[in-house]
């Protein structure tokens, strides 16, 4: 890898757990928890642990990692994001093939949970992942990573002010291409998004980009800056069901870096990550970059 710029180190921790790929962390009223996805077990490479007929959410508390919260039944891929002391979490529907609608629940208190509602998509929208960042305005963006109605794959753009409206944002768009698995954070006059590129027959690594006008995009010099790596298969100390863990990994075919997530606390930054083979066989690892915040990790990549 050719980098110019001094991008911080990024500590791999290890393998927490298998069968999540959509995960983020987050800070709620000065805690820290890992959001994590759970899937179906009648889906397609569903959670070993889901005896639902449904897809989930959890939150995990990472000061003892335990699992304190269960909710959000039937989003499928879904993504977590702070705004004015609420929790936010958008979904697509876990019983369709074809998903042409995003849908949002929210919570002040991590127990009430509001009705699921209407966000985003129509009939020729096929959506997959989602995220959100806070602009410098106060304003949110929404990044979606869709098939559009043309058959073109790309990474499509709405705002918001309040979280309830969002408005598609015309021309706005990284790609077209596979740009999978999509983080985006705004500061300054740039916003930086992180995705996975690649193929089954070389790898899916992590790329890294930025953009003025959400139209025009400069990629880094440093790409990829995360690719497959042998310390993905370290079992971290608070894994679940490790011995089970450690045999599935062992056994593991990895050719991607996938899904990465960051965030500020304490002083550090942390960071989650999935890897595997990118067909199901996916775990979920955690990670600590050698900075203090998320803007001086976005601006080294281009520094």
């Amino acid at each position: 890898m050719s980098c110019t710029p001094n991008i911080p180190a990024i500590k791999r921790l290890g393998t927490i757990d298998r069968d999540i790929v959509e995960a983020n962390y987050i800070v709620f009223k000065n805690e820290l928890y890992l959001f994590e996805g759970i899937r179906y077990q009648a889906f397609s490479h569903p959670y070993y642990a889901n005896d639902r007929k449904s897809c989930y959410c959890r939150l995990r508390r990472m000061r003892d990692h335990k699992i304190v919260s269960e909710f959000g039944y039937g989003l499928h891929m879904p993504q977590a994001f702070v705004f004015n002391d609420k929790l936010y979490v958008s979904g697509v529907d876990d019983h369709k093939t074809v998903r042409h609608y995003l849908y949002m629940i929210e919570s002040e208190d991590l127990v009430n949970w509001s009705e699921k509602r209407l966000i985003f998509g129509g009939d020729s929208w096929r959506i997959h992942n989602s995220a959100y960042c806070l602009k410098p305005d106060g304003t949110v963006l929404l990044g979606m990573e869709c098939d559009h109605p043309a058959g073109l794959f790309a990474t499509f753009f709405a705002g918001s002010s309040d979280m309830k409206t969002f408005e598609l944002l015309p021309d706005a768009v990284h790609g077209p291409g596979y740009t999978g698995g999509p983080v985006f954070r705004w500061f300054g006059e740039y916003c930086f998004i992180f995705y996975i590129r690649g193929s089954y027959e070389s790898s899916f690594t992590m790329q890294a980009a930025r953009s003025k006008d959400l139209k025009h995009w400069e990629e880094s010099p440093c790409n990829p800056f995360m690719v497959p790596d042998a310390a993905d298969r370290i079992i971290h100390a608070r894994a679940l069901d490790a011995e089970n863990l450690r045999c599935k990994v062992n056994a593991a075919k990895n050719i991607n870096v996938s899904d990465i997530d960051f965030c500020e606390y304490n002083g550090k930054l942390v960071m989650n990550y999935s890897w595997g083979d990118q067909k199901g066989t996916e775990f979920l690892a955690l990670a600590e970059v050698d900075c203090a915040s998320e803007r001086e990790f976005c601006e080294s990549f281009f520094a």
